[in-house]
């Protein structure tokens, strides 16, 4: 493989999906900031894309995946099951039914609590406001001027009958399952704006791509994290044949979701020492939280 030349940025993201658009547009703010947005995919195409209605379409289309597949389960007869998930600006977001749940409040507190400071639900609550444009306006719980829109869809025929259904069985209800009381049957929230999907691609990355800050190479797949001293510094990728390397001044900030980062953690040497010994990656780091249950 030829080598190709290695290049500067304040920041390096890897992974251009749910996590990494939002970090490039909210670093890219400061116009004195480099960043560099690595994508192993390409954008969106087709007439359906940004049809919420025909997302079904796009969670099978085998160039907007990664096309990822359990082991085979034991109690489904050995078969292996499908797991989606995105290749391609806005990652995930872009072939996903566009539910949005921001997660338990519960969840967030027990994350600070074995010790992730600055994960607790007070502490993220401010960031979900600001990225939210939401149906319910501005509150304690709701931002009304982010770049997220999130609506609820009408209701459907049925929707009335099934809540007092669910009631009737003993299941409480609420007015906002992202608000006072987490807990109840509700319409499920959507990322839709204009009637239509509201990816993160399309609602964070496309606004900042203007931004002479901003570099974002597509079709690209990082290979190694740099780990110098301790520390990440860079990253080495490919991209049409060729290698290169982007050097970080001051952070690397690896975004390529539930599988792909703690991958690219383990191809870099680190992860649990033993079990990379074993298949004959030197390790640096022995975490032995990495890659864990997946």
């Amino acid at each position: 493989m030829a080598s190709g030349s290695e290049r500067k940025f304040d920041y390096v993201i890897v992974g251009a999906g749910s996590a990494g658009c939002v970090l490039a547009n909210r670093l890219t703010q400061d116009p004195n900031t480099t960043v560099l947005l690595l994508e192993a995919g390409g954008a969106s195409t087709g007439l359906f894309k940004d049809m919420p209605i025909a997302f079904p379409r796009y969670v099978v289309r085998r160039d907007l995946n990664w096309n990822f597949e359990s082991e085979p389960e034991p109690y489904c007869n050995g078969r292996r099951i499908e797991i989606p998930r995105g290749k391609g600006l806005g990652g995930s977001s872009m072939i996903n039914g566009m539910v949005y749940a921001r997660g338990h409040r519960l969840d967030y507190d027990d994350w600070a609590a074995r010790g992730l400071v600055g994960w607790s639900y007070a502490d993220v609550l401010p960031y979900f406001r600001k990225s939210e444009k939401s149906w319910l306006g501005a509150g304690s719980y709701h931002g009304d001027s982010g770049e997220l829109e999130v609506v609820v869809p009408a209701t459907n025929m049925l929707y009335d009958e099934i809540r007092a259904a669910s009631i009737a069985a003993g299941f409480p209800a609420t007015e906002d399952y992202h608000g006072e009381q987490t807990e109840g049957f509700q319409r499920s929230e959507m990322t839709v704006t204009r009637g239509r999907r509201a990816s993160t691609a399309r609602s964070f990355l496309k606004p900042a791509m203007n931004r002479r800050n901003l570099t974002v190479e597509t079709r690209t797949l990082a290979t190694r994290i740099r780990i110098e001293a301790g520390r990440a510094a860079g990253v080495d990728y490919s991209q049409s044949g060729q290698s290169f390397s982007a050097m970080a001044a001051r952070e690397v900030l690896i975004a390529g979701g539930v599988y792909g980062s703690p991958q690219l953690l383990m191809l870099s040497g680190v992860g649990p020492a033993d079990h990379l010994a074993s298949i004959g990656i030197k390790p640096l780091i022995d975490l032995p939280g990495v890659g864990k249950n997946l």
